[in-house]
């Protein structure tokens, strides 16, 4: 049997009167890339907060490698990265204090030497130049701050890699590229990835499985393959109108 590395069972969380989420039940293989589909507003990125433990369903049960995210006893045991929607650097600071955030901070920080060497490494694994590092957020393209970004995600070795929306604000390009390197990241890693998107051909390129999000449920789940094949009217429908929607850019 295929070990299981999130398990979510009859999730629901509502914000004030929206029921966004009315009981969401799902499984990750270890190992496997996943992707979560739907329009936007139904709750995609809902759930992936929920998986990262910043927001504590009403009911149901989210379980990552066994632990729940948001019980602080036992969350520490499966180690999660993330690359945030509109990649959130900290226009502050560096891009090599970005990607070693959380190597500068703690009981076991590195120190600034060797927390920086960590994040030149890093910069060579997503394909950027190590001259990149010391420049700010504000200064790097759309692209280059997507790839800085998932630099910092992958910067603790993480067991579950969550990416919320990767291509949005993309050209078709780079978001190409961007997908490219998402999906040799984490199959170099062994990491499993959960994506949210309703960009299909991110999905096409990057999922092994996918699930879709409507209405608060999950309506559909097959293969990447089976996408094009299904008769799920709920998907068919998803399909046809992300088929005619703006390129990536404009989304």
């Amino acid at each position: 049997m295929d070990q299981l590395d999130i398990e979510i069972s009859d999730l629901r969380k509502s914000f004030g009167r929206n029921d966004v989420l009315r009981g969401v039940s799902l499984h990750v293989r270890k190992g496997e890339s996943f992707a979560l589909i739907g329009g936007s507003g139904v709750g995609k990125s809902v759930v992936l907060k929920c998986i990262l433990g910043l927001i504590k369903p009403d009911a149901g049960q989210v379980l990552v490698r066994g632990s729940n995210p948001v019980d602080r006893r036992t969350r520490g045991k499966a180690k999660i990265g993330m690359l945030f929607q509109g990649g959130a650097l900290f226009d502050s600071m560096p891009v090599w204090q970005n990607i070693s955030f959380r190597q500068l901070r703690g009981s076991n920080r590195l120190q600034k030497s060797q927390a920086r060497a960590v994040a030149l490494n890093l910069l060579g694994r997503v394909g950027l130049e190590a001259d990149v590092a010391d420049r700010y957020p504000s200064e790097l393209s759309g692209g280059m701050q997507k790839r800085a970004s998932l630099a910092r995600a992958i910067a603790e070795d993480p067991d579950v890699i969550l990416f919320d929306e990767p291509m949005t604000g993309l050209d078709p390009i780079s978001a190409r590229r961007i997908s490219q390197l998402i999906r040799r990241i984490v199959e170099e890693s062994g990491a499993t990835a959960v994506t949210v998107t309703h960009d299909l051909v991110c999905v096409r390129r990057i999922s092994d499985r996918i699930a879709m999000l409507h209405e608060g449920v999950i309506k559909w789940s097959g293969s990447a393959e089976s996408l094009e094949t299904t008769e799920n009217p709920f998907l068919r429908e998803f399909v046809r109108i992300r088929s005619y929607a703006p390129v990536a850019a404009a989304e």
